[in-house]
């Protein structure tokens, strides 16, 4: 951190003047950063209140399941930038089709996105589904937000182009749909054709303002991403990131997502550069309108346009 940056948080810090708001502080960040794997023994009627949606997932899951065991998928890993093992699932369908990387969302893992990646791999699709880390069976145990994850992402972009794949696109549901557009600020390779990115946040520190209900403890809480996470908050303002990103975009976002509100994409949208469509799906769901019909009708249109 720079010495003027590093002052203006102390400042920060001082103006608060209160030992309780720097616990509080402190303690948000610790509770969301730290990866608690009791994620996995969640039960889907908690992740999916909406009696219609979870129908729906009902509908098919076993399905899913079945298809991924004889889907002679490979275990990936590659190693991180910061030297942690970083795993994924890797299928093979149609040697002419594109890679899809798919990033999921926080507090899930790479099986998290199995309904969407079958419906991918119905369209002959490629995949590479990835274990951010410190989630499913990556090391690691401290999330970023999206942050490291992105440099991550790149590392896997990395691992498909060593083995010839000239065709990539990008996946990403909430936090990962976040990480997508983080890593689409980076100069990448020209081989990466097109990004999906489903209900993602466009300001970190708005999210944690949200989550703490004040925007008193902002300096607070970007001390202690600073101390405990390594960044400052203002790299993971994304509707700044998106300025630098030239790659075809299909943002989707539910209309009334109760986590993070449509007004995310929407501003995410109106600020990226390059090609872009925006879908808003008439859902109150979170993360999982993929088990709608109207969402891969909609990536259909949009891979048919900008891709083949």
């Amino acid at each position: 951190m720079s010495k003027v940056k590093k002052t203006a948080a102390l400042l920060g810090l001082a103006a608060l003047g209160s030992g309780a708001y720097l616990y509080r502080a402190k303690s948000l960040i610790q509770k969301m950063a730290y990866i608690d794997h009791s994620y996995q023994n969640t039960k889907i009627e908690d992740l999916l209140p909406n009696e219609e949606v979870l129908g729906l997932y009902l509908a098919r899951v076993e399905d899913d399941i079945s298809w991924f065991k004889k889907s002679r998928f490979k275990k990936a890993s590659i190693t991180s930038f910061d030297g942690l093992e970083l795993n994924a699932y890797q299928i093979e369908n149609d040697a002419k089709r594109p890679y899809i990387i798919m990033v999921h969302g926080y507090n899930s893992d790479a099986l998290s996105l199995l309904c969407a990646a079958h419906d991918l791999a119905r369209r002959g699709y490629n995949l590479l589904m990835i274990d951010a880390r410190g989630w499913g069976e990556s090391a690691g145990e401290i999330c970023t937000f999206g942050f490291k994850e992105s440099l991550d992402l790149v590392g896997w972009i990395d691992y498909l182009l060593k083995e010839t794949v000239n065709d990539i696109g990008l996946y990403g549901v909430s936090m990962g749909a976040s990480t997508v557009l983080k890593t689409l600020s980076y100069k990448l390779d020209p081989r990466v054709h097109f990004a999906i990115v489903d209900g993602p946040y466009s300001s970190l520190k708005g999210l944690l303002e949200k989550r703490a209900k004040t925007s008193l403890l902002t300096p607070a809480l970007n001390h202690y991403v600073q101390e405990l996470l390594g960044f400052d908050l203002t790299e993971m303002e994304l509707v700044e990131a998106v300025k630098l990103n030239h790659t075809p975009t299909l943002f989707i976002h539910a209309k009334d997502d109760p986590i993070i509100p449509l007004s995310n994409s929407q501003d995410l949208f109106n600020m990226s550069e390059g090609l872009k469509e925006l879908f808003i799906i008439d859902s109150n769901v979170h993360a999982y309108n993929f088990l709608y019909e109207s969402y891969f009708k909609r990536i259909d249109e949009f891979l048919d346009h900008y891709l083949f």
